[in-house]
């Protein structure tokens, strides 16, 4: 596995990490029950029975008794509803973080892609130069011989690589078909 394939995989798997953990939070923050819950039974029950003394102090001892306890009750649902909205503001900002950085990430990752083929491109072409001496060395026929089992993109960046001299034994030694698909990529034609 190359540099820029283990590159590409740990800022895909960085990313992936980011987005898992970030859908996690929220998901979790939200299903976390609170003192507000009225699908849990405790706090139903709880609530029920504050209300239940907030209707029988309004009966006995006036309003004032009652709206003391509903202003509590009150005060508390407000502090909870403040304290969700915090959290979810949190929770909106770490998203947008990392929103951020992924697509910091994504552009790093165009970034080595493009270079990772001009790379490859300049090592291509050095190596075509070392294998056309080797077959510059050699025989026309035996060269041609070879030369006719490889892919035709091979042999064109082979031939390119050689002295014009070698190259053209080595074209006039293959099969014509082979020969004339060589040469029309050599000409850009094709």
């Amino acid at each position: 596995m190359n540099k820029g394939m283990l590159l590409k995989l740990i800022i895909f798997f960085s990313i992936s990490f980011i987005v898992i953990l970030v859908v996690m939070t929220l998901v979790v923050g939200f299903l976390t029950p609170n003192a507000t819950d009225s699908g849990n039974p405790s706090v139903a029950a709880v609530s029920d029975s504050t209300q239940a003394v907030a209707d029988s102090s309004r009966e006995t001892n006036g309003d004032s008794l009652a709206s003391g306890t509903i202003d509590s009750a009150a005060a508390a649902n407000n502090e909870s509803a403040i304290a969700e909205q915090k959290k979810l503001d949190s929770l909106k900002m770490a998203l947008s973080r990392a929103e951020t950085e992924k697509r910091e990430l994504e552009e790093k990752l165009k970034a080595s892609e493009n270079e990772v083929p001009a790379k490859n491109a300049t090592s291509e072409l050095a190596n075509a130069k070392k294998v056309a001496k080797i077959y510059e060395n050699m025989g026309a026929e035996e060269a041609a011989t070879i030369l006719s089992g490889l892919r035709t993109d091979e042999v064109v960046a082979i031939i390119a690589s050689m002295k014009q001299r070698q190259a053209a034994k080595i074209l006039a030694a293959m099969e014509p078909g082979k020969a004339v698909t060589i040469s029309q990529k050599l000409a850009g034609l094709n």
